[in-house]
């Protein structure tokens, strides 16, 4: 039992390796888990009962959204999701509305950390759930403030559609990126879910640079709250942003 799950744990790592991020198809993990590939299949078939590991289409492996419920708890304790979670629900007790935090994983804003609002009609995501980065305002506060060569990979992809609102022209996702740098905040309307606002601010290193976001999220409440709220809560969430950008 314990050499299995030594093994188990070698082949998480090996996906976890950003070396291995464009290689990790059964092959690659297990040589790189030092295992031969009937072991390795076997141990990622019980890791992903387990939502550990997830298969893409393509039939490489990812780490699965179990492995954020992990990192939550760790995260608590220290680093980026330690540093926001008071400033998310000082956020989250003056709008009344979700709170998420974003992080760049991959192509992919992934939901981190979340204090959902109380609302009995509210917007929300789940921990683990992702979308393209060029597709609402967390992922787009994210994208707009990483590096340059990274927003000119994403610019030359093929732009996923969700919604009627959702941005796959390249020109219009650039002109979105250079308002976003320009404001300091995304805004979004509905291009993930209809109906849905939401604004974001980038969480920056110590070079400029973003890896992780975090946003305001509200159905529509009604077009007078809606157009209120786009021109006040972004001051609101800018200074809660630059608080933690400045806690490092």
């Amino acid at each position: 039992m314990a050499r299995a799950v030594e093994r188990a744990l070698r082949l998480l790592m090996a996906i976890a390796e950003p070396a291995n991020e464009e290689s990790s198809g059964l092959r690659h993990l297990a040589a790189a888990a030092d295992v031969d590939k009937a072991t390795a299949l076997r141990l990622l078939r019980t890791l992903q009962a387990t939502r550990m590991v997830e298969q893409r289409a393509d039939g490489s492996y990812a780490l699965g959204s179990s492995t954020l419920r992990l990192a939550r708890a760790a995260f608590a304790r220290a680093g980026i999701v330690g540093r926001a979670i008071p400033i998310m629900h000082e956020l989250a007790e003056a709008t009344t509305e979700t709170i998420s935090l974003g992080e760049r994983h991959g192509d992919a804003n992934v939901t981190i950390y979340e204090v959902e609002s109380r609302h009995a009609v509210r917007y929300a995501n789940t921990i683990g759930a992702s979308a393209p980065l060029h597709l609402g305002a967390g992922g787009r506060a994210t994208l707009a403030f990483s590096e340059p060569e990274f927003q000119e990979r994403i610019l030359a992809s093929s732009l996923e559609r969700r919604t009627d609102n959702s941005i796959t022209a390249a020109d219009a996702l650039r002109a979105a990126l250079a308002e976003t740098r320009a404001r300091g905040y995304a805004m979004s309307w509905g291009e993930r879910t209809p109906s849905t606002y939401s604004v974001a601010a980038p969480i920056l290193d110590a070079s400029g640079k973003a890896t992780a976001s975090i946003s305001i999220l509200w159905p529509s409440r009604g077009e007078a709250i809606d157009r209120e709220r786009l021109a006040t809560w972004p001051v609101l969430l800018l200074a809660a942003t630059q608080r933690l950008n400045g806690d490092r």
